[in-house]
Formats: C-alpha cells, structure tokens, sequence
C-alpha cells in the first residue's frame, strides 16, 4: 500500500479540512502521516480515529496562528495597511531563516516514513522545498479560493500575498530547490487541488489544478457519532449554529443570536464545545446544544445555517445543499 504525507498547518481549522483526506485514505487502504507545524497534532488524530501517524516541529521563533478574534482581527488590520515592501521582507526572513530546522525536520521525516507522495496545505509553502530536496512527488491541496482568483481580482489580502511570489521563489533557490509561487501558493507540477467546484470559477483555472468539490469530515456510516434525533422536533424548522474551531463563538454572541430567533418557530442545534456550562443552562429548551459537530448528520434536514463563515463549515454547507 502507498504511504502518503500530509503537510498541514497546525491550526485545528486546516486539520478539519484535512480530516475527510485522511479518512478516505485510510479507507482506501492507504498509510497516512501528518507532519505539522508548529504544534503536535497527534491528540487530533487520536480523538478523531485515525490510525495515522503524526510528527510535528516546533522551533524557536515559529509560533501558531491567530488563536483569538482580538489577534486575527490585528493581523487582518497589518495585512490591510503594511507596504508592499513589509510582506516580501517578512517572507524572505522566514522563510531563509525562521524555517529553515522546519525543513530539516520534514527531510529527517520523509527520509524516515519513506512516503510516496508528500500531500501540503498550500499555507506549508517549505513542504515542497523539503519534498524536492529528499526527490519524493509533491501535490498542493488549497483551503481558499486563490486558485481560482482572475488576475483582475484585487484585494489587500490577495494582492499581498502575490507580492510575496518573487521572494518565496528566491527564498526556496536558496535551499537548493526550484519552486514556483502564485499568490503564495506552491504550484506543483504534478498536481494542485482545490475545495471548489466549477460554479466559483470566474475564468480558466492555474495550470495542473484540479477542482475536488466541497471539503467535508468524511467518514464511514457506521463510524458517525450518532445524533438524538428523538429531541429534535419536526413541524419547526431546523437550524444548525456552528462556529470557528479556532476562534469559537462567545457567549454573549450565541446570546445575541438565540435573542435575534426569539418569537420564531424553530429548533436550533448549538454547537458549543468550548461553551460555559452554566450559560449553557440558560439557553431556552428550543435551543439544543452539543458538544461536538453533528454538521454531516444535521445539515441534510436543516433549514439554515449560521456560521462565521469558515471554509469547512461553508463548504459542508454547500455539499448539503443547505442555504
């Protein structure tokens, strides 16, 4: 059997998005390992059923993303008003730099597990640097839509990091390895794939893509947790509160919400995994909340989502055919 490696940021969004990857692999007979960075994923891999394996790097100087909306919000703010000079400079530094023992830690992997394809998350743009070095096939899986962007399109995010092309391209030359950027992303000559359908295409796509359809937590029937559908009612409709693995709803938003459908007749299914018990108890009895995601089983009946708009849940969503 084949053994692939998934480079994936260590973020539990990118994890998620990974998740139905890892699943149908392993379902297909397939070995899978995750290497990530900077944090250890392999409690995530226990707690969702793989029997992957997982290593990490987590060197000085490399830290995780924007945990809070406070941080994600001061990002964005930099990303809107830095020069055109800043991000390139950012980029080079941390990438000849910074992430040099994050290459040498995937190479001392590869050469360890021997996989026969190094799959990355597009936002691990070292991954194919080491992949090229240790000579193993590399592909791209995307988790935004930048694939399919017309060059036309502009917007501070976007235009950043197509900024950044020229300085990632060099910085990989100087580890020895020749790798072509376009809006930050690796493209890989042997293949890129993207959570897209051909609906969001506005013109021809990048050379070597191919589009997957919708990320979803795929997994096996009988493996789904199952959903006490005996509590859910069915002359109301259905709606489905999910928010960011990452940056959770707070309270007082699910408060705000569940305020907003007063004096509707509906049933809400909560996600609230991170949420006080003690608000929890407050909410009324129309309000059902869980403690992990029921997305796959839920929204097939749901009339509604409300979301904060991440790409697993929007994605999960669209393959569901739920508004």
């Amino acid at each position: 059997s084949r053994t692939i490696l998934l480079v994936v940021k260590s973020d539990r969004g990118h994890l998620v998005s990974f998740l139905g990857v890892a699943r149908k692999l392993e379902a297909a007979g397939c070995h899978v390992a995750f290497f990530t960075c900077p944090s250890d994923a392999s409690a995530f891999v226990a707690e969702n059923g793989l029997r992957a394996q997982a290593r990490f790097a987590a060197p000085q100087g490399v830290a995780p993303g924007p945990t809070t909306l406070a941080q994600q919000r001061a990002w964005a703010d930099k990303m809107k008003t830095a020069s055109a000079r800043w991000f390139p400079r950012f980029i080079d530094d941390y990438m000849t730099r910074r992430l040099a023992p994050v290459i040498g830690a995937l190479r001392g992997v590869i050469r360890e597990l021997k996989p026969d394809v190094v799959c990355l998350d597009c936002h691990q743009n070292y991954a194919p640097i080491a992949a090229e070095l240790e000579h193993v096939p590399w592909v791209t899986v995307s988790l935004d839509l930048h694939p399919l962007a017309p060059e036309t399109l502009h917007f501070p995010y976007l235009d950043r990091n197509r900024d950044a092309d020229a300085t990632l391209e060099v910085a990989a030359r100087r580890h020895g390895a020749e790798i072509r950027f376009r809006a930050s992303h690796p493209i890989s000559p042997r293949g890129n794939f993207v959570f897209a359908t051909q609906h969001l295409m506005v013109e021809s796509l990048w050379e070597s893509t191919t589009l997957v359809g919708p990320a979803t937590t795929w997994m096996k029937a009988e493996d789904q947790p199952a959903f006490p559908w005996d509590k859910i009612r069915k002359d109301v409709p259905l709606i489905y509160v999910c928010s960011s693995t990452v940056t959770p709803f707070e309270d007082d938003v699910i408060g705000g919400l569940v305020r907003a459908l007063e004096g509707v007749a509906c049933q809400v299914v909560l996600e609230a995994r991170d949420s006080d018990p003690t608000f929890l108890a407050t909410l009324p009895e129309w309000v059902f909340p869980i403690s992990y995601s029921a997305r796959r089983a839920v929204l097939a009946r749901a009339a509604l989502m409300i979301s904060h708009g991440g790409t697993s849940s929007t994605y999960e969503a669209l393959a569901a055919g739920c508004p």
